[in-house]
């Protein structure tokens, strides 16, 4: 040991203070105390002008047998002078983060900082000062590398960023790189300046790479309290990517906020997203195994890897598409869990929801409010369950003001309606359609309207339209709809004397004052029990060419409703040309 080992060194009360205090990225953070290191203590470390510094530290006081140069440790507790000149300050920024330490945590000076771009590629923890301000000219800040298969965790802390782009095509201001490679960031603003003004293709945050295969990749984004705007998409993801986001503010996309394909997990609470030009959240379901095919999957549901999409008290609002849209070009095995629970979901000119083509492990829409949308607020298209054990379920949810649409749209669907209260959409509250018998676990599950409130819709309450499986309604309240309580309508160009196939069953409902008839019936084999029929203009039931002797009521109700039959000739009804299937 040298002679400098020996040395004994006194070091006054507010010297030791300054010297523990200095060297920790927030002392205050309980959290973090036991792993942060300054970005002050990482650059004398790599500085070739200066020895190792060995400390030990005790309860309340330094050891006088620590080896160091206390005239180096005063000029350790000094900001390192970062240069104004854009190029240099890159250079020294880079250098630091090639040459700290993994998790490190560096302190952003306050300003204004101009940088190209930025490769990260070992875990390491970015805190600002008040008023730090990267300025990211043309990108990407890139975290990790594909060369590289550690697992490295990056983070950014109270800081704003402002991307510059001048690119023609798509660029981006973080690429997450690697196969498992999470990035975090908390606190955070950011805001997209464009210097061409015809780019609308600048992406936040891509988890795109090209050279992993769908079931390798698992890389994760976290955003928490960060407000985004201006970009053309927030985030785009390949398939088995995660993205978690808690009380974000994304707004004014040009394109659809996230545009994510198959997420391994997408999680959404008390966040908004806003004013985007196309949809607020939009998924493709790609089937499981062939990558970002969307052909139908032959999988059973014990080899397809189960996914989560999870969304809690969120609004998606005025946006120029839906707000929320699941999809596949062709019928794919997403063999997802879909749960979405007290949220907003209004004023966007499409649908509110929209799930179209896929099969799913589990769908439960609950305690939300989706209202004002220009289309349909919930559309269910060939949206099948994966598995026998599959629940599909719309309750206690408020779905209104469809301007041009219905409540509730379900073609070739069976889900289970609970609970809802489904009022003033202009084309009606519920429209059932399509043949559900396409998908093997559907066939044995009834499609269900259970204790729902439905009034003052545009058209019918209920209308079931050339629809080809069991449907039953129970305990419902239909009222002041401006056509028909119920429109009956199952499917004529089939055997309707199968009643195992198809057939309605409606108990326990009221149906009252609605402005055309209580019921229509059309060629539909319908049982009914319970049913209260009242103060409805042009009648309480009126039937089809053909139709009575198919519909069967128990007997008070035969008592009671005998002399309010009005036979009548009904026209074949479609669904309106705003609902076209495609």
């Amino acid at each position: 040991m040298s002679s400098q080992s020996s040395q004994e060194i006194n070091v006054s009360n507010i010297e030791k203070k300054i010297l523990k205090n200095t060297l920790l990225a927030n002392p205050n953070n309980l959290q973090e105390k036991d792993r942060s290191v300054s970005h002050l203590s990482l650059f004398s470390k790599t500085c070739r002008n200066y020895s190792p510094i060995h400390m030990q530290y005790l309860d309340s006081c330094m050891s006088k047998s620590s080896l160091f140069d206390f005239t180096m440790l005063k000029s350790m507790t000094k900001e390192v002078p970062l240069p104004s000149d854009t190029d240099t300050f890159q250079d020294k920024l880079q250098e630091i983060i090639d040459n700290s330490l993994s998790d490190a945590h560096l302190i952003l000076p306050p300003g204004s900082l101009k940088l190209q771009s930025l490769q990260i590629r070992k875990s390491i923890h970015f805190k600002g000062s008040p008023g730090t301000n990267l300025i990211i000219d043309d990108g990407p800040i890139q975290i990790g590398s594909p060369e590289d298969d550690n697992k490295i965790l990056v983070t950014f802390s109270e800081l704003s960023f402002e991307f510059l782009s001048s690119f023609p095509c798509a660029s981006a201001l973080f690429t997450i790189e690697g196969s498992q490679n999470d990035l975090d960031l908390s606190d955070c603003v950011i805001t997209y300046n464009s210097k061409n003004q015809s780019n609308d293709e600048s992406i936040c945050f891509s988890l795109t790479p090209a050279d992993f295969e769908a079931n390798i990749y698992s890389s994760t984004l976290t955003l928490d309290s960060c407000n985004i705007s201006g970009f053309g998409s927030i985030c785009k993801s390949c398939d088995s990517s995660s993205i978690i986001l808690n009380k974000c503010h994304f707004s004014n996309c040009s394109s659809s906020a996230l545009i994510l394909t198959s997420p391994k997990v997408l999680k959404i609470s008390h966040s908004l997203i806003e004013k985007c030009k196309k949809n607020a959240v939009e998924i493709l379901a790609a089937a499981e195994n062939t990558g970002h095919s969307t052909t139908r999957t032959k999988s059973s549901a014990s080899q397809v890897s189960s996914k989560e999409i999870f969304i809690d008290n969120s609004d998606f609002k005025h946006n120029q598409g839906s707000g929320l849209i699941i999809h596949s070009e062709n019928l794919a095995d997403y063999n997802a869990d879909i749960l979405i629970d007290c949220c907003k979901i209004a004023h966007n000119k499409k649908e509110g929801i929209c799930l179209k083509h896929i099969s799913l492990r589990k769908m439960k829409i609950t305690n939300s409010d989706i209202s004002c949308n220009h289309l349909t607020g919930i559309r269910m298209q060939k949206v099948h369950r994966s598995s026998l054990e599959s629940e599909f379920i719309i309750s206690y949810n408020r779905i209104f003001d469809s301007f041009r649409g219905y409540g509730v749209y379900s073609y070739s669907s069976c889900p289970v309606l609970e609970n809802n209260e489904i009022f003033r959409n202009s084309l009606g509250g519920i429209m059932i359609a399509g043949n559900c018998n396409t998908s093997i676990f559907d066939i044995s599950k009834n499609l269900n309207i259970i204790s729902c409130d439905l009034q003052a819709n545009g058209e019918n309450g209920i209308h079931i339209c050339e629809y080809s499986n069991t449907v039953m309604i129970e305990s419902c309240k239909i009222s002041k709809n401006t056509k028909s309580g119920l429109f009956l309508n199952m499917n004529p160009g089939k055997d309707i004397n199968d009643v195992s196939k198809m057939y309605i069953e409606a108990k326990h409902c009221e149906i009252l004052g609605n402005n055309g008839f209580g019921i229509v019936c059309v060629k539909s084999k319908c049982f009914f029990s319970n049913v209260i029929l009242e103060k409805n203009v042009e009648g309480q039931i009126e039937y089809g060419e053909g139709s009575k002797e198919l519909v069967k009521f128990d007997s008070e109700n035969n008592t009671s409703m005998s002399g309010l039959y009005v036979p009548v000739k009904v026209k074949k009804n479609s669904c309106r040309g705003t609902c076209t299937v495609f």
